[in-house]
């Protein structure tokens, strides 16, 4: 009968333990699928979070281009702020005569540097087209600005083609060769932002004062924003200004330079 006993014992101690050992393996492999439940959106988030970092770098770009927009002149912000959005640079075109001259050390080409410098070409892009010995009579007959419409600027430094035959073209013959420019490339890009800037001053040049004033009254007229970079210069009546002009009256190194700062001062407004 003891013995009876003791194995009847063993069984339901055996059972018990056999059925607690179930118990909490059950417990424990809902313990590990809940951990892997879990695990699981970390592994993804991580999984998303290795593709952050050009996220992160073209946020950052983005954020650069933006804070660069404080040092233009309050006209050009939104402007540069769309491209940003589109991801696109800006194109500025500088577009004259002899006086904007394409080679290097020119007035357009220590803008473009200064720009280049501050902005970068992922913000904006620089072209300098010269059009030399050329009336704007000859311009407009002969079509020489329609390939360059065809670019499609954001921005057209224009400097207008008026000082070469200023004594064989009448002001009102020049102001309408002036529109005709314009409105070609106002045809290839209806939200074209132009500015007007006269060409060098030249030493005792009475009518072209009056030219200059002319020009101004024509771009305030068409709203368009007007650069008199003249205040940068020794005043025309003064000898000085020789030395900022070749024999040819157009702008030397000094002249140059003189032209550069006050365009850059304009395009790189200290914050």
């Amino acid at each position: 009968m003891k013995n009876f006993l003791l194995v009847c014992l063993f069984i339901i101690t055996f059972a018990v333990l056999a059925g607690g050992k179930m118990y909490w393996d059950g417990q424990l492999n809902s313990v590990l699928a809940e951990t892997v439940s879990v695990k699981a959106p970390n592994q993804s988030v991580k999984s998303e979070a290795n593709g952050d970092p050009e996220k992160a770098a073209a946020k950052k770009e983005k954020m650069i281009k933006l804070d660069r927009l404080n040092y233009l002149p309050p006209e050009l912000q939104q402007k540069f702020r769309e491209k940003i959005n589109q991801d696109k640079p800006l194109h500025l075109m500088i577009l004259g005569s002899s006086s904007t001259s394409e080679q290097k050390g020119a007035w357009s080409d220590l803008l473009e540097n200064r720009l280049m410098d501050v902005y970068g070409n992922t913000l904006l892009n620089v072209t300098v087209n010269e059009i030399a010995n050329k009336t704007s009579t000859e311009i407009v007959e002969e079509n020489l600005h329609k390939e360059l419409v065809k670019q499609h600027p954001d921005i057209l430094l224009l400097e207008p083609f008026l000082l070469y035959g200023i004594e064989e073209i009448g002001m009102k013959k020049r102001l309408n060769n002036l529109t005709a420019v314009l409105e070609d490339f106002k045809k290839g890009n209806p939200d074209l932002t132009i500015i007007i800037q006269p060409a060098n001053p030249i030493y005792g040049a009475h009518y072209y004062l009056e030219d200059e004033k002319e020009l101004q009254k024509y771009a305030e007229h068409n709203k368009y924003i007007y650069l008199d970079h003249w205040k940068a210069w020794p005043a025309s009546d003064e000898k000085e200004i020789k030395d900022y002009l070749t024999n040819e009256s157009l702008p030397n190194k000094k002249g140059n330079e003189a032209w550069a700062e006050f365009l850059i001062n304009y395009f790189v407004r200290e914050i």
